[in-house]
């Protein structure tokens, strides 16, 4: 027999050993709750697609629920192997000390209704959370005066790892519409929480849409955070802890009254709040990207964009950040096109705040920063990746780039006299503000990028230099005395605008 011949057979053989371990539902037992009791520690019990309507309790036991979708990765098994809460209490609980080796991984967790912990409620036990859909659950006020909180998972004094779940349209009364954590060392890590509501309208309340954290140290890291709504703190509410939030996407979030579109930090003791890409939050109030208040950390290498401060009854500052207390320290980061009454990039209202290496609209006192057009690549569809030519690249410190993307397109050709370049729109022209341009270039008073990364778009005259006399040349082409020539060794691919296509060509950036 030939070793590819004898895998099948060696893979046979090593499945029915792993039989001895693995409780089949509902081969074996009917419902996954008499599974789980009738489990030892390092069992699997394993669920056949359908809808199992009952409310799971792990009581102690150190296993692994899953689906057929652990041993696949089929995620078509996460869809259609469903525990169903049924409006009778949280769908899982975690509660007597379960530990790291607890998993429960590849199931729609639906339909909870508890005070805390709608779809996962896990308290003083660490387990693991993975490949799940948990959605259309609820944290409501059961008991009047209770808190409601984690509409999607509760874990509190837990250690647990939530990792590559969906977590969507989930609702909180209090706290965290999608997730909430509090006295824990847990890590939520390459999710999607995205369309959960934190909001009551009886008290007009409500914390974390996406998610809150709160006392501890939390690793919020990779999860695309977005379209979550709440009274404050819009994407995530962080309070009172050491905070990492790292590499995510914050978008689209919203708050109602109080501050924090993407993410608001009060009374922490540590953030840490870097490599995240953050536009198009709102607050109804300040700081539409990022909120602090009285807390300590470090801003670096976010991408902060289109956010906006704002509301009918009231005057609201910090479009991208707003600061209120204690220190702050930001550099490497990227805060444009952000929309508020007072700062649209950034308000400081109190507090020590310093800035270095950083693009700001507007400008910032600080070592090396700059405030030059970013040239993304195509910020209309939430493209915010970096031009080659955009003077982000390469300017940060220690030589990184400014913002939490880098490049992700390349400019090849130029429009001959476009030298301010457009702001990024298509189709590039050539107006009076070129003229502008140029000579405040000449003046050290504009943006060196002038030059594309290949030669000059402003060296109109042709002779390979951008000087004085390209200014003359440019101004009387545009009062219609002669046309521009190019550099020999630098020529553009489009010599006018009629010379145009209608629309922007094959691996035009849509940044230059």
């Amino acid at each position: 027999m030939t070793i590819k011949k004898l895998l099948p057979f060696l893979a046979f053989v090593l499945c029915y050993i792993a039989q001895a371990n693995v409780i089949k539902i509902p081969a074996h037992y009917p419902t996954i709750q008499q599974g789980i009791e009738s489990s030892s520690n390092g069992d699997t019990v394993l669920a056949q697609p359908g809808a199992y309507v009952e409310n799971i309790n792990f009581t102690g036991r150190n296993i692994i629920l899953a689906s057929h979708y652990l041993l696949t990765g089929d995620t078509s098994y996460i869809s259609s192997t469903i525990i169903d809460g049924d409006s009778a209490g949280s769908v899982v609980t975690f509660e007597s000390e379960e530990d790291s080796t607890a998993l429960i991984c590849g199931f729609t967790i639906c339909n909870g209704l508890a005070n805390n912990g709608g779809g996962i409620y896990c308290t003083n036990s660490d387990p693991g959370i993975r490949n799940n859909f948990i959605m259309n659950n609820a944290a409501a006020d059961e008991i009047p005066g209770n808190e409601s909180s984690g509409g999607g998972i509760y874990c509190h004094s837990s250690n647990s790892v939530i990792e590559n779940n969906w977590i969507i349209h989930n609702y909180a009364e209090e706290r965290g519409g999608g997730v909430l954590i509090e006295l824990t060392n847990a890590k939520i890590l390459n999710n999607v929480i995205s369309n959960n509501i934190a909001f009551s309208s009886d008290s007009l309340s409500g914390s974390g849409g996406g998610i809150f954290c709160g006392e501890g140290y939390i690793i919020i890291s990779g999860n695309e955070i977005s379209n979550n709504y709440s009274t404050e703190g819009g994407g995530v509410l962080c309070s009172g802890i050491n905070a990492t939030i790292s590499n995510n996407i914050i978008s689209y979030n919203e708050t109602f009254c109080f501050p924090g579109g993407g993410i608001s930090c009060w009374n922490c003791v540590n953030y840490n709040i870097t490599y995240n890409t953050i536009y198009s939050n709102i607050a109804a109030s300040k700081a539409g990207g990022i909120y602090i208040q009285n807390s300590h950390g470090i801003i670096s290498s976010n991408t902060i964009v289109s956010n906006i401060a704002a509301s009918d009854n009231y005057i609201y500052g910090g479009g991208g950040i707003y600061l209120n207390g204690n220190s702050c320290h930001i550099y490497n980061c990227l805060i444009f096109y952000n929309t508020a009454h007072e700062g649209s990039s950034i308000f400081l209202d109190g507090g020590h705040l310093s800035v270095a290496f950083s693009n700001i609209e507007g400008g910032w006192p600080g070592e090396s920063n700059i405030d030059y057009n970013p040239m993304f690549c195509n910020a209309a569809d939430d493209d915010f990746h970096l031009a080659d030519v955009s003077c982000c690249v390469g300017t940060g410190y220690g030589g990184e780039d400014i913002g939490a993307l880098g490049i992700g397109c390349y400019a090849s050709d130029y429009l001959l006299g476009d030298v301010n370049m457009l702001n990024g729109f298509w189709p590039p022209q050539v107006i009076g503000s070129d003229v502008t341009y140029l000579a405040r270039y000449l003046k050290g008073l504009a943006d060196p990028c002038i030059q594309g990364g290949y030669y000059a778009s402003g060296d109109v005259n042709g002779d390979c230099r951008v000087i004085g006399s390209d200014v003359t040349k440019l101004r009387n082409y545009l009062k219609g005395r002669g046309s521009l020539s190019w550099c020999r060794n630098y020529p553009p691919a489009w010599i006018a605008s009629d010379d145009l296509p209608a629309e922007a060509p094959e691996g035009w950036p849509g940044c230059e």
